[in-house]
């Protein structure tokens, strides 16, 4: 059997034996659907301070203005007391930046750009107590978060890459929607295994490839969280030629056969495995709260590996590049909830946190991940382009605060300088695809009104 073969078995009878576990395991005698709907509307604005040179384009990103409408609207539908639906769908409207320049011409112009798509399409069903299951499975497009205390920065095992490596960032959105399977099994009370077996479906590249991941959560005492996990990303490849393209810029090395007669070359590929690793202690279950909040006093770190494997510099000594320091593949997350002491609680709101956090990240290239979209290459950026664009310096920061205002009401304020690319339309010729900032001078700052039920 073929991998296309694989696949096409695994997506007909896994869903079949998924159904049949979860229809065993339902208890209840009568069907009565129960629909929950759920929904928001949000406004995003925000300037970049300060900010590096688009490489397309000559004019200058600083002072530009962002601006975002984003919808979404939903339903619950609970089958029973263990199984549920869920389904949701957003509508995102944006004016891209940075500002470009009209073919032919010096005119500027902004385009407003909007899209309609699928944010949420799940089956979940709940193993043993109902109140506290010992497993829980769900299947479809569903979002998935590991570490609840990363606001911003962190969360590296589904928001970054391999070869090359690179990290993601979008405001207010420190997590990833993932197509797959995720099961979830608590064996003890302080003791949560995650796994998860995922499709690239709206990834870059090697479209249809299957991953496989696992996270182990731990909370050994009062106050202390501990977890470790990894994935193994294409572990199954639709396309052998998405996943490791041979193409002569993603050689790194040529072995010559004496007795056969015949060279065989050794191209960059796009699998890769990463590990990762974190850790929270709340120091209020130490120190006594101190009249805090919820969220206030704790101090919390994650570190990952985006490639365990070494590889030598590439052929092509123009733009050659080296996969062959593991430290350079390490980016190292730290950050703690400042204590506010419920000074900012005032009529009817509640400030839910306020966070500081700093990023450290060795890699010697560009956080661009042009290579991919242009040319579906494993490299930091498209070959054509030249690596010209290096980091200045290798520290990322951020200043996010939350508040609840009158219950159905919330307002986010982020100051920082993270890996935030350009957003730009499709058909814009002139998108860059590296990050916008590349030293801790270059900055910006936004703030965003959501209304939700």
């Amino acid at each position: 059997m073929n991998v296309r073969e694989f696949l096409i078995a695994g997506a007909v009878a896994v869903p079949v034996l998924f159904a049949g576990i979860c229809r065993a395991d339902d208890d209840s005698t009568t069907i009565q659907v129960k629909l929950k709907p759920w929904g928001f509307i949000a406004m995003e604005t925000g300037e970049i301070v300060q900010g590096g040179p688009n490489l397309k384009d000559p004019l200058s990103i600083n002072g530009t203005w962002m601006r975002e409408v984003m919808g979404n609207m939903g339903v619950d539908a609970l089958l029973s007391d263990r199984s549920s639906v869920s389904l949701g769908m957003e509508i995102d409207m944006f004016n891209d930046f940075p500002v470009v320049l009209s073919p032919g011409a010096e005119q500027e112009f902004r385009t407003l750009n909007w899209y309609a798509y699928l944010s949420q399409a799940e089956f979940k069903h709940n193993f043993g107590n109902v109140n506290c299951p010992w497993l829980m499975i769900e299947a479809g497009y569903f979002p998935f978060k590991y570490n609840p205390d990363a606001r911003d920065l962190g969360e590296y095992l589904f928001r970054t890459g391999t070869y090359p490596q690179y990290i993601n960032n979008v405001f207010d959105f420190p997590l990833a929607r993932l197509p797959g399977i995720h099961a979830a099994l608590r064996p003890r009370s302080n003791l949560t295994i995650d796994g998860l077996f995922y499709t690239n479906m709206d990834s870059w590249y090697a479209i249809g490839d299957w991953n496989l991941a696992a996270i182990v959560t731990y909370h050994p005492v009062k106050g202390i969280e501990l977890g470790l996990g990894g994935s193994l990303n294409s572990i199954i490849s639709a396309d052998t030629t998405q996943t490791t393209p041979h193409d002569p810029d993603d050689a790194y090395h040529i072995t010559y056969n004496q007795t056969t007669g015949r060279s065989d070359t050794s191209f960059y590929t796009f699998r890769g495995a990463k590990v990762m690793a974190m850790a929270s202690i709340d120091l209020k279950d130490f120190v006594g709260t101190m009249g805090c909040g919820k969220e206030d006093f704790k101090v919390y770190s994650e570190a990952a590996i985006l490639g365990v494997k070494d590889y030598p510099a590439t052929l092509d000594t123009v733009n050659s590049i080296s996969y062959d320091n593991i430290l350079q593949r390490i980016p190292v997350m730290a950050g703690i909830n400042l204590p506010t002491f419920k000074l900012l609680d005032v009529a009817g709101s509640r400030l839910d946190v306020l966070s500081l956090q700093a990023e450290w990240f060795g890699s010697p290239y560009p956080n661009d991940v042009g290579g991919i979209v242009n040319s579906e290459e494993p490299l930091p950026l498209s070959i054509n382009q030249g690596l010209n664009n290096y980091p200045d310096d290798h520290w990322k920061w951020s200043i996010y605060g939350k508040w609840t205002l009158f219950r159905y009401y919330t307002l986010t304020l982020q100051a920082a300088s993270d890996h935030l690319r350009y957003l730009s339309a499709p058909t814009d010729v002139n998108v860059d695809f590296d990050e916008v900032f590349h030293n801790l001078h270059q900055w910006y700052y936004i703030c965003k009104f959501a209304a939700a039920f």
